[in-house]
């Protein structure tokens, strides 16, 4: 059937409602079976486009929030320091608060630089031919935990095969690090790693997820987290080399797998 005027003019104003981001938009009705499978996609776009809208919307919200409170620590603990309202024995400690809340930024908007970086790479739809030895980067990673397992008295527990994975090693570095870094936050009494061929599964028994929904989208922060960046940044790297991440409450605990289904390529 071919296309009429009509049809034409409700495209348009499909269109146009849409670019106006309208809340209202009047689907398109024909009896050309063309229009009506536009109809579905220009829906599905705007859909899609309200949602991209909304996350930056949320992210600016966010990061905002993460630096005023800093900075105006910052410039309270500078401007007592000026005005010399400090006795002399305190300037110090008034120092080492300045220097750790910078501290602080500069790895929060590193990791916001890190995760656009991500983000940016993964439209490019690159293809990675290049792969890293998963074991190894584990147990690199594990011995920045080693304090903290030992003072905590938590028991690593390691089922680890040999397993190469597409990437680089600095990107699985980073991944395997934020989520260590989250299982030993919740963990009680042990953290479990199993690495098999394709597939990553960390472990911990601490207590169960309650917004595992959106645990990826940025800014989402469990009880104890930090900056809500680091579990977006798991995701990413994960999406850029064709990985999938999912979080499971399971009795007992919470897991995390890291698993590539094209185990054929």
């Amino acid at each position: 059937m071919s296309l009429t005027l009509k049809d034409i003019k409700k495209i348009t104003t499909f269109c146009d409602d849409t670019i106006n981001d309208k809340n209202e938009v009047n689907p398109i009705f024909s009896k050309n079976d063309e229009i009506n499978s536009l109809n579905i996609k220009v829906a599905q776009m705007r859909k899609k486009l309200i949602s991209i809208n909304d996350t930056k919307t949320s992210m600016i919200q966010n990061i905002s929030h993460n630096l005023k409170s800093p900075l105006s620590s910052i410039l309270l603990a500078i401007e007592l320091l000026k005005d010399e309202e400090i006795p002399k024995n305190q300037i110090g400690s008034y120092y080492d608060k300045i220097y750790t809340v910078a501290n602080k930024m500069l790895f929060d908007i590193q990791r916001l630089l890190n995760l656009n970086k991500l983000n940016f790479l993964i439209s490019q739809k690159k293809q990675f031919k290049d792969t890293v030895d998963m074991k190894e980067i584990v147990i690199t990673c594990l011995y920045n935990f080693d304090h903290y397992f030992e003072s905590h008295k938590i028991e690593v527990q390691l089922n680890l095969y040999n397993s190469m994975f597409y990437g680089t090693e600095e990107h699985w570095e980073d991944l395997v690090m934020n989520l260590l870094e989250n299982a030993t936050r919740y963990a009680r009494t042990y953290v479990r790693i199993d690495l098999h061929k394709n597939s990553l599964s960390i472990f911990n028994d601490g207590d169960s997820i309650e917004n595992i929904d959106s645990i990826f989208d940025p800014y989402q922060k469990g009880k104890n987290g930090k900056t809500g960046l680091g579990l977006s940044i798991v995701k990413s790297i994960c999406t850029l080399y064709d990985y999938n991440v999912l979080v499971k409450n399971k009795d007992g605990g919470v897991l995390f797998k890291i698993y590539r289904e094209k185990e054929n390529e």
